[in-house]
């Protein structure tokens, strides 16, 4: 079941799925692609999940293994969080991209269309017919398996079979790529570094795509069409799994994951480490030559000598002609 965590729902009495993004990995290869699944429309408003079910098929694009998607979507409301059921066949669920969704105003029951729906940014529009302000905001999306548990290589088959070994399963490298399934308590793949920042554990939601990615290097070689990223404003903590707005630290686990423009690697250390450890003068340690570097740099003393210019908001020569007397 797909779970919208944090649901916020103002002027909305109901929300169904219409067309889902949804990004999954590869159960053979761990290779991470995008697929769509188009619903049926909004039903009307009896209060009971659709019936109706959508499919989707595809291979993947690096060992062309076959997997199969079949979504069942749920009414959301005020007192359901559940989206979708989704069953997946040779591949796993790993996000929620930017999706189209239909709402049924709270106060006339107009049917509209709710566009680019996206996980941590608050969606709002106005109804098409009482034109009263509508939002909705979801702070996380959880994919919670229904019945049994699976072995790890039935999971990847879709078929339960006893004994199957996992070990030949591929182990995630340390790119940060992330195809593994995400769960909430668990650590992220490789702790959420990548090869372009080593001490940065998290993974950064862009807005400009709705996707996850280790740094905006990781972005710019995964987008296929090369669009340029937006600042990221939520994070997901690379020790617990936990989604939340962007900070230094998690508040979930409260681990240091990234570090500031002064202590670029999150580290305790006191030296400049080729520019990547401590950066603040203050902090550094004595024995660092950086410590001392520029002090004996030559500081202009125009100002003293000429006063302040006039613009400058500190005073000046506005009035030192006055002084003279005829």
């Amino acid at each position: 079941a797909v779970l919208l965590e944090g649901l916020q729902l103002d002027n909305l009495a109901a929300v169904e799925m219409l067309r889902a993004n949804f990004e999954v990995s590869c159960g053979r290869c761990g290779a991470r692609d995008t697929v769509t699944i188009a619903s049926s429309a909004v039903a009307s408003g009896s209060g009971s999940s659709s019936s109706h079910q959508a499919a989707a098929t595809g291979q993947c694009q690096r060992c062309a293994a076959a997997w199969s998607i079949v979504m069942r979507p749920h009414f959301v409301h005020a007192t359901s969080n559940s989206l979708c059921v989704i069953k997946p066949e040779g591949c796993c669920p790993v996000d929620l991209l930017p999706s189209l969704l239909g709402g049924q105003c709270g106060e006339c029951n107009a049917v509209m269309s709710l566009r680019d729906v996206q996980v941590g940014l608050p969606f709002s529009r106005n109804c098409s017919s009482c034109h009263k302000e509508i939002s909705i905001y979801m702070a996380a999306v959880s994919f919670v398996p229904k019945g049994p548990p699976r072995s790890a290589a039935a999971s990847r088959r879709g078929v339960a079979r006893p004994g199957a070994a996992a070990a030949r399963r591929p182990r995630g490298k340390a790119s940060g790529g992330g195809a593994a399934e995400l769960r909430p308590g668990q650590p992220l793949p490789a702790l959420g570094t990548c090869k372009h920042y080593r001490h940065s554990y998290r993974w950064l939601r862009f807005p400009c795509c709705g996707m996850r990615f280790p740094c905006d290097l990781c972005h710019e070689d995964a987008v296929s069409d090369g669009h340029p990223a937006r600042w990221a404003q939520r994070m997901v903590c690379g020790f617990c799994s936990s989604e939340q707005p962007l900070a230094l630290g998690c508040r979930v686990c409260g681990h240091q994951l990234a570090g500031s423009s002064a202590n670029p690697s999150g580290r305790s250390t006191r030296f400049w480490e080729g520019g990547t450890g401590c950066r603040d003068p203050r902090r550094l340690d004595k024995k660092d030559p950086h410590k001392w570097r520029g002090r004996n740099k030559t500081i202009s003393a125009k100002q003293s000598r000429v006063g302040p210019k006039p613009w400058s908001g500190k005073g000046g020569a506005a009035g030192g002609g006055g002084s003279g007397s005829a």
